[in-house]
């Protein structure tokens, strides 16, 4: 899958700041998913990072668990697509 990236601003339902440059990653390659990543870094606890999925551009499920790294959000938000994508939808 080939991904590309976007700015967004949302970490969990509060609004990051700016500089702290979360992003969004899209299944570019694959018109018929209607999946979209989003990874935020937070700002309490500060360094930490969440995700979430939205279904055609609405919140469809959040992390329930905050990462320490940017590279472990996005793990666990893909692994989360893959259950999605596998039939295991909630």
């Amino acid at each position: 899958m080939r991904f590309r990236s976007l700015a967004t601003e949302i970490c969990g339902s509060a609004v990051a700041e700016a500089g702290s440059a979360p992003y969004i990653l899209t299944m570019s390659n694959n018109s018929a998913n209607p999946y979209t990543l989003e990874i935020a870094a937070c700002e309490r606890p500060a360094g930490h990072f969440t995700w979430a999925i939205r279904r055609h551009g609405k919140l469809f499920q959040r992390a329930d668990r905050l990462q320490t790294t940017e590279e472990a959000a996005e793990r666990s938000g893909l692994a989360a697509i893959e259950k999605l994508l596998n039939g295991h939808e909630r």
